[in-house]
């Protein structure tokens, strides 16, 4: 499988997939690891960020920069 095949395939599992939990999201809740986090912001009505020390409640995409879940400024190939 070449790499566009497998981008295409890995975005239509992923559109799917998003689609499914917004459908159940109405009477159900649903725990996402944030390796994808732009997705799961997508689709999230409530966003926690749980690490070792705390239980934070994410208001705003600049809170996951805030409370250490993501660089502040973004990484480039060549650093």
């Amino acid at each position: 499988m070449n790499g566009l095949h497998a981008d295409s395939v890995r975005k239509q599992i992923g559109d799917r997939l998003k689609n499914l939990i917004k459908n159940h999201s109405k009477d159900k809740s649903f725990v996402i690891p944030g390796h994808d986090y732009r997705n799961v912001l997508d689709i999230s009505s409530k966003i926690i960020l749980m690490n070792t020390d705390n239980v934070r409640v994410i208001k705003e995409f600049n809170d996951l920069i805030e409370f250490g879940y993501l660089p502040a400024t973004p990484k480039t190939s060549n650093s």
